[in-house]
């Protein structure tokens, strides 16, 4: 497992920052639905 994480490092932090921005994308969307919920 070290030497593959060693062999590919670029496309595991690659998929990693994919993974961080639809989490926070997802994150993002559901907050501004519960605001404009909350505003009508």
């Amino acid at each position: 497992f070290f030497g593959m994480n060693l062999q590919l490092p670029f496309t595991h932090s690659v998929f990693g920052w994919g993974i961080a921005l639809i989490i926070s994308l997802v994150l993002s969307i559901w907050m501004l639905i519960a605001l404009w919920r909350r505003i009508r």
